[in-house]
């Protein structure tokens, strides 16, 4: 396999480039800081320094390529417009898809989410609920994933991935998590009940890689997630046993917080940093997402292997080997 993959510096996209690389796959990757894709992987990939808005860059990423992994993203936290997260997650995506399609690509994998299906209300849900996303981040992704499916619909062999929460080795929103809790600054917010799905970088990376793999269909659909789910509640308690503190036992309802995340979420945006609440981290106490994941496992062969408790513990050990903790 002779790869190439966006986003390949990001937390995802650099362990997919390590699993393409134990499976003995050449790997390109287009990348708009050269010296962190060289930090990372040395000389083990070819770089390409360009831009998923530069098209002249994405002729020369794809050039001799047989896969393209697409993960290049606006993350939700990303204290940018709501214009310039279409414009990365929709407009990026399509001149790809584009460029892909003039180049004979074999087989394009778009790296989607499961928040393009909002809050889930009779969980778990699987590849046939409806769209329904909420937050920016969720309808700029969900029309990239339009966009790709229109391209599936057109001739070009696109297959779409939607990861669960993934969590892992050098995951900085999952470290922020790990040091409130750890400094004792944390109070769930609501009841703590509702379902998160977590999966480990690594079974991601895994999936991303079968989906290229499988002889499937043009369009299809894969949610890729652990083998368990878990309320929030338990979830924070299991980090903060790992971390070996207690946490206060107040919850603070969600309407009190839902004010504070809207005005600290757009000061953000306009002023260009992360707030420390902002409506999309209210929502990982709000939302319920649990999901079936039975349909990457009988025609991918997806198989999750680390379990949560594993997951933690190792997500844990690389944040203090690596001094963040």
């Amino acid at each position: 396999m002779k790869a190439l993959v966006t986003g390949g510096t990001g937390f995802i996209g650099s362990h997919l480039i390590s699993y393409l690389l134990n499976k003995k796959a050449r790997v390109k990757i287009l990348v708009r800081k050269p010296d962190i894709a060289q930090k990372l992987f040395g000389k083990k990939v070819q770089l390409i320094q360009g831009d998923i808005l530069d098209r002249p860059s994405l002729r020369e990423a794809v050039n001799g390529v047989d896969v393209v992994f697409h993960l290049a993203a606006a993350l939700g936290a990303t204290p940018i417009s709501h214009k310039e997260f279409f414009r990365v997650n929709a407009q990026g995506t399509e001149n790809i898809l584009k460029v892909c399609r003039k180049s004979g690509i074999s087989r394009f994998v778009y790296c989607s989410t499961v928040a393009v299906s909002g809050d889930i209300k009779n969980p778990p849900a699987n590849e046939e609920a409806p769209y329904n996303p909420d937050e920016i981040y969720e309808k700029s992704k969900c029309r990239g994933e339009e966009i790709a499916l229109e391209f599936a619909r057109k001739g070009l062999t696109v297959v779409v991935a939607r990861p669960t929460w993934v969590y892992g080795p050098r995951d900085t929103r999952t470290l922020k998590l790990f040091r409130a809790i750890r400094r004792r600054r944390f109070i769930i917010a609501g009841k703590g009940t509702n379902l998160q799905h977590p999966v480990y970088v690594k079974d991601v990376a895994q999936g991303l890689y079968l989906c290229a793999q499988r002889d499937i269909l043009k369009g299809e659909v894969f949610i890729l997630g652990g083998n368990e789910f878990i309320t929030v509640g338990q979830l924070i308690n299991k980090i903060a046993s790992l971390l070996g503190v207690e946490l206060p036992s107040v919850k603070l309802p969600l309407w009190t917080l839902r004010p504070f995340g809207w005005i600290m979420g757009w000061s953000g945006k306009l002023l260009g940093f992360e707030p420390p609440l902002s409506p999309s981290k209210i929502a990982f106490f709000a939302k319920n997402r649990a999901y079936d994941i039975s349909k990457a496992k009988r025609e991918l062969g997806y198989r999750p292997k680390v379990n949560l408790e594993r997951g933690l513990r190792q997500t844990l050990g690389w944040y203090v080997q690596n001094g963040y903790l």
